[in-house]
Formats: C-alpha cells, structure tokens, sequence
C-alpha cells in the first residue's frame, strides 16, 4: 500500500539549514505528553525524536504502538496521540523503531492521517544492522525496509547499526559493517525512487572510523547523510569531534547530541 505523500525533507522545510544540518536543533526521548508539549512550543526546536513501542496506555489493556523506550511497555501517549499532537506543529519527527512487529501497525495508523497533513520531515529510524561491540539483535533489515517503502516511500529512512562500547579498546566502525549497510540498502539506490538516508552512528565510535564513513557516504549517493547520536556515559572529545564534521562537511552531517 503505497501512499502517494510528496517527500518533506529537512533542507527544504527549514532552507536556512541547507547548507549546515549541524544547526538543526533536537529533542530526545520525546515519550510522555508533557515531554511533547514542551518540545511543540518550544520555539527553537526543529526535530522531535520519539520510540515507538508495543504496548498499552495507563489505566489500558490495549496493546497498540505506544511512546516508550524499552524496558517500558506503558505510557500515557499512544503513536496515534502523538500524530495527532504534531501534525500541525510545524515541526518535523523522527520515530525510532524498536521492534519490527509494530512497524506495519504504526505505519497504518500514519497512513490514517490525511495526507495533507503529513507536510512535514518524517523520519523512519531503526538499527536494522548489527555493529561495533553488540550482540543485541537488530530489527529485522529487508522487512523494515519493505514495509517503509511499501507504505511512504519518500519518507526519509534513518538507519544504523546496534552497537556497544569495550572499556579496555577503542571500537569503530569497520569496513565489514560499511559494506553490510550498503548491501541493504542497494535495492532502493538502484531503484527508480529517489530515496534519502540518513545513517545513525554512534559518535564516541564514528569518530575513529573517518574514512569508513567517508566511503559510505561516497558510495551511497548525494541524498544520504549521518546523524551523530551518543548514549549516556558516552565521552566526545570536543575537538575531535569538530575536525570529523569539518572533514565530512556540515551539509552532510546532523549532530543530534545532547552537548549540542
């Protein structure tokens, strides 16, 4: 069931950031109603980032897609609430995926909101791949991708890979892992959709895999970009950090850390 939603992208909803997507602003977890009502009227803030879970509401025995980072599996704000609070916020969303069986359910409650509405950067976020220091099972790669494409195809597909961190080396993103991606991805870049990626690395490891992520963007074509992302106890050196994005370019790269 293809939808035909015209693609918002970020660099066309806000132009002001075409040129630097370091500048687009972010909010994290964004799982409760108070959380999002506090990041819709906040005038600063561009991109809501929020997960989507299987399981009930407060007070419900329901189970639907819900807001909530797991463990959880309650809260007071259901995808479909959710929808229907930004809709008309003028701000754009990225919904992270935990779980591949309540992506088709939520992407159905999405294609209830009239289509018209949806006039705003959607992005589709999962670690579809397995990654540096993980042994957490990814989301389910060729079923993510088909059920997004099947359903809004030019919504931009934010996707990485699970990872974990070693206390005694420092882990990176490999040549192995670049290549993985790139394979999972080949059947869209070669098809006739003009498809956007987004890659989620994870910035304490991206930072030493510079030329691995250089070939991946190369290799990838011109509508892809990273987004830096950090997990908490997570370390930057600040300076480092700014020489990879002056090397890659800030047209090429968000920074959606809580640093910044």
């Amino acid at each position: 069931m293809t939808l035909a939603v015209p693609p918002c992208h970020v660099i066309d909803f806000w132009p002001q950031v075409r040129n630097d997507l370091t500048r687009v602003t972010w909010s994290h977890a964004t799982n409760s109603r108070k959380k999002l009502t506090r990041a819709i009227q906040d005038p600063e803030l561009m991109m809501i980032e929020a997960d989507v879970v299987k399981g009930s509401l407060f007070g419900q025995s329901e189970v639907q897609p819900i807001m909530a980072h797991p463990p959880e599996n309650r809260s007071d704000l259901s995808l479909a609430e959710f929808m229907r609070m930004v809709s008309p916020a003028r701000k754009g969303i990225k919904l992270d995926f935990k779980d591949i069986s309540i992506v088709e359910q939520s992407l159905q409650i999405l294609s209830s909101v009239p289509k018209e509405e949806l006039n705003f950067p959607i992005w589709f976020n999962a670690d579809i791949l397995r990654g540096p220091g993980s042994s957490k099972e990814p989301v389910t790669p060729d079923v993510f991708l088909r059920l997004c494409q099947s359903y809004f195809p030019f919504f931009t597909l934010s996707l990485g890979w699970t990872t974990g961190l070693d206390p005694k080396k420092p882990l990176k993103y490999n040549s192995k892992h670049i290549e993985d991606m790139l394979q999972a991805i080949n059947t869209i870049i070669q098809s006739d959709r003009h498809s956007w990626f987004t890659f989620a690395v994870r910035a304490a490891l991206a930072l030493n895999s510079l030329p691995e992520l250089e070939q991946l963007l190369e290799k990838s074509g011109p509508n892809t970009s990273l987004t830096l992302w950090t997990a908490e106890g997570d370390t930057l050196d600040s300076s480092k950090l700014n020489d990879f994005i002056s090397r890659l370019g800030r047209n090429r790269i968000y920074v959606d850390l809580p640093l910044t």
